[in-house]
This record gives structure tokens, C-alpha cells and sequence, in this order.
């Protein structure tokens, strides 16, 4: 554990991190293929944006606005520099910031191969802060067996606050402030890394739904299927065009005014890859 890390509970906490570079296979991303949209349809979009948000108790998606101060446990140094890679990447496509080490850690990333119990004893440590929204919500994070479980806290102001003045325009613009997330590294032997990591740049930029159902090509489909030999090349153009219109849509909005926004905005930059 780095020097400049706080420390996350009491001595008793016996947190199980072990990874081994054998867990991983394909070091070399296959190249992208060349990808064409026709004419996808807003209604599919708009189907795919409502099953991957994550809506909090004031019925707002959040985003990040400030800087990623990341701390990941239970990696080896090389996956580690690999994985901070991919998010600084990811990123810095939407204009966030990944603060080197050594800053106010909000984003804790722990790769365990006891995932349950460090999940457990995690949120246990982190109870008041994460109960934000629900008990459930925390319930869900301690009882998930994905490969990734996640969870997170907000600012309700993050982008300001102010009086509501009609039923699209929300008094308050919530920021993510920070996240927590569990991998289970059994249940990702054999893939490859390159792939984890930027599932886990997708997840830590936009905080999906953990129950996700995508309906078009996504990075969220990494653990769909066995492990193959191929890498999937990196985030798919729709998870691009995603990650470019949340962080442009207004935060001060409803679900129902965000997610349309989201998906016209999709819609248009996918539109604009066939001109």
C-alpha cells in the first residue's frame, strides 16, 4: 500500500490483493476495426441510454467536475501504469484531469481475489457516505458476484445550485465525488487487460447502471461470453459518442431531458462518422 494512502479502516481489516501477471493474456490491443453506423435510430439510443444510467434519489444522472485522484491496490506495477493509461486517456477526451499519486485519493479501485469480503468490509468502513442515496444501494454493492462492482457518492451542487423554474429545469446539478470499486480477479483470468482497463475507465467516467443492458456495441460487454483470444480494440464508437455527450449535456436537468439529450447528441456525432 502506498505511503501516501489514508488508511481505510482498522487494523483488524485484512484486505486479500493479489494479482498475477498470469492472470492476463494479449498484451497487444488488436487493431480497430473499421466501424460503420447506418442510420441508427434515436428510439435505439434512447433505449440504450436509459439502460446504462444510473439515476440518483433526485432523478439526475452526475458526472465528474473535478480531477481523478486514482489509488488502485492489487495490481502488479506494470498493469498498474497500463490501466492509469487508459484512464488518463479516456479522460482526457472529456476534459477530466488524472492527478498523479500522491493526491486526495476519490476514486479507489482494489483488485481482490476474495471480492465479497473486501466489498464487505469496504462498505462497512464507507457506510455513511455511500447510504447517500440508499440502504439498498449499498446492500446491492455488497451482494453483487460480478467481475466489477461499483459504487459512488455525489455532490447534489457539483455544478451549482439554484431555484427551480420549470419541470425540465432541476434546482440542483450533481457531480460525482467519489467511487469505489471491487474487482474480482478470478472472474477476469484470461481476458485481456487492455480490455478490463478500459471497462473500468468506461465505469469510473460515466458510473453505469451496475445492472447495464446495453443495446448497442459497448465496452460494458466485456464479460458477455467466454474469454477469447481477441481483444475488442478498445472502447466502441458508441461508447465514445456517450461519454462525449454526457459531458456536454447541462446537469441542472431530469432524467427523462437528460437521457433524450444524450441520445440526440449520439445520434449526431454517429451520423457525422458516415459523412
Amino acid at each position: 500500500m502506498s505511503q501516501n494512502a489514508a488508511p481505510l479502516a482498522s487494523p483488524k481489516l485484512k484486505l486479500t490483493l493479489v494479482l498475477a501477471l498470469a492472470l492476463f493474456t494479449g498484451w497487444v490491443s488488436a487493431e480497430p476495426e473499421e466501424v460503420v453506423v447506418v442510420g441508427t435510430a434515436l428510439k435505439k439510443l434512447v433505449t440504450h441510454v436509459s439502460g446504462i444510467v444510473t439515476v440518483n434519489r433526485e432523478n439526475q444522472i452526475a458526472r465528474w467536475n473535478s480531477p481523478l485522484c486514482l489509488r488502485v491496490e492489487g495490481l502488479p506495477s506494470e498493469l498498474k501504469t497500463t490501466l492509469r493509461d487508459r484512464v488518463r486517456r479516456a479522460a482526457e477526451q472529456v476534459r477530466i484531469s488524472l492527478l498523479d499519486e500522491g493526491c486526495a485519493q476519490n476514486v479507489l479501485l482494489f483488485f481482490a481475489t476474495e471480492a465479497d469480503s473486501v466489498s464487505q468490509q469496504l462498505a462497512k468502513h464507507f457506510e455513511i457516505p455511500l447510504r447517500q442515496d440508499s440502504t439498498a444501494r449499498v446492500q446491492d454493492f455488497m451482494a453483487s458476484h460480478a467481475p466489477v462492482r461499483w459504487i459512488n457518492t455525489y455532490d447534489r451542487c457539483g455544478f451549482g445550485c439554484r431555484l427551480a423554474n420549470s419541470r425540465i429545469t432541476a434546482s440542483s446539478a450533481p457531480s460525482i465525488d467519489f467511487m469505489l470499486l471491487v474487482v474480482d480477479a478470478p472472474q477476469i483470468e484470461g481476458r485481456h487487460f487492455e480490455d478490463i482497463a478500459d471497462y473500468l475507465a468506461f465505469v469510473i467516467l460515466t458510473n453505469p447502471s451496475p445492472h447495464s443492458r446495453p443495446m448497442v456495441e459497448s465496452v460494458l460487454g466485456v464479460f458477455d461470453g467466454k474469454p477469447t483470444a481477441k481483444s475488442m480494440g478498445g472502447m466502441s464508437v458508441y461508447d465514445q459518442a456517450y461519454l462525449d455527450a454526457l459531458y456536454t449535456v447541462p446537469m441542472d436537468r431530469y432524467i427523462e431531458t437528460q437521457r433524450n439529450a444524450i441520445s440526440g447528441l449520439m445520434l449526431t456525432q454517429l451520423n457525422a462518422l458516415q459523412q
